[in-house]
């Protein structure tokens, strides 16, 4: 009788999840990296399949995103290492956002990511090999070996289920990490889960904020008894030499009895901008239209929406820039459409419509927008 019961409330719990299917447009480069905002929708990380438009199956990495979030309304002093840094109850799990979706490209221009709800909590199902070298740089964020820890004999042992206790400061060994010179320039995001008796830690490369700083310098008020988690944002300098045999981060101003749980540290693209403008949204009968396009040559972060999810892919995008367009009236019409980096109203009668666009790098897809534009008789 018990079975049954089981039997059958399985059979409910899967009848009512429902499926999601999200289409991601290929970006530039090997690595294929998309940011998906799962965090409402309750998404079972168990039941992600990735495919190609055949159906072959993609091998991939689902990651938490470390992020500060912002406070409406809050000053939010600058990203500098050492004002940026906020912390939490542990219990809370602030700051951290499923997620980041990350696989090699096999080819295709499309892939899709299939999946159900009814997760209590979505998890990451990491797999380095295939993961963005950016999104996780600590080769044993967990902690399960003490490897890549430097530390006085006798101060420090060992947690069982991951971790370290420690009574002196604690350093983590440049070799611990996938850094190289790519890291130069970038920002930089760190949170360590963390208890006890110390108010400092640091990770010692260059900033390109404070003159002499480090990109995380971060000075705060532990909470008696409480675990926390301990998230701060940099910038990265330009001048920063990889030598494994050095100290990549240190945990200083160790007055008792600390643990630490987990230290990881990403290193996200900064939001550049990217797109297409106009020079103005007022234009005269048989006038040109020109597209002038911007942010090309950066890492960006392109803002898109599919199968009721929003995302973003992050990207180099680069090559000769064109423009899908199609000019429709008030009513939906379409007036004109085509494809260049400009076109002619001739034809055109004096009103309100609405221009959509697409732009296209090498014929890859960046992304779309709509203007409002208006058409007038030309002036005498």
């Amino acid at each position: 009788m018990k079975s049954s019961l089981l039997l059958i409330a399985c059979f409910a719990l899967t009848a009512t999840a429902k499926e999601f299917k999200i289409e991601l447009e290929a970006v530039p480069g090997e690595d294929q990296v998309f940011f998906l905002d799962l965090a409402s929708t309750g998404a079972d990380s168990s039941t992600f399949r990735l495919t190609d438009p055949e159906g072959k199956e993609i091998p991939f990495s689902f990651d938490f995103r470390i992020v500060r979030p912002a406070v409406a309304g809050k000053y939010q002093k600058p990203v500098d290492g050492y004002y940026s840094k906020d912390t939490a109850p542990a219990s809370e799990n602030r700051f951290l956002q499923p997620g980041w979706l990350s696989f090699k490209k096999t080819g295709a221009k499309k892939y899709f990511l299939t999946f159900l709800d009814g997760a209590r909590e979505t998890l990451p199902r990491p797999n380095p090999s295939v993961r963005a070298w950016w999104i996780e740089i600590m080769r044993d964020p967990e902690l399960k070996s003490m490897k890549y820890i430097g530390y006085p004999k006798n101060s420090a042992k060992a947690l069982s289920g991951g971790g370290i206790e420690f009574t002196r400061p604690i350093q983590f060994w440049m070799r611990g990490t996938t850094a190289d010179s790519r890291i130069n320039g970038r920002r930089i995001l760190s949170l360590m889960r963390c208890e006890g008796d110390f108010t400092f830690y640091s990770i010692r490369l260059k900033s390109a904020v404070r003159k002499n700083g480090s990109a995380i310098a971060c000075y705060f008020k532990p909470v008696p008894g409480e675990v926390i988690d301990l998230c701060a944002e940099g910038i990265i300098g330009q001048e920063n030499t990889i030598k494994p045999n050095t100290y990549f981060a240190g945990v200083e101003y160790v007055k008792g009895l600390s643990r630490i749980y987990s230290f990881r540290v990403q290193l996200p693209p900064s939001e550049h901008s990217i797109g297409i403008k106009l020079k103005s949204d007022v234009f005269n009968r048989d006038e040109k239209v020109d597209f002038e396009s911007f942010g090309t040559g950066y890492e960006n972060i392109v803002p898109f929406e599919s199968g009721g999810i929003k995302g973003a892919r992050v990207g180099v995008w680069t090559g000769k820039p064109t423009v899908k367009y199609s000019l429709n009236d008030a009513g939906g019409k379409k007036v004109k459409s085509g494809t260049g980096m400009q076109f002619k109203l001739d034809s055109v009668k004096a009103g309100r419509y609405q221009l959509e666009t697409e732009l296209l790098l090498d014929d890859i897809s960046v992304g779309k927008k709509c203007f409002p534009v208006i058409v007038q008789e030309k002036p005498f």
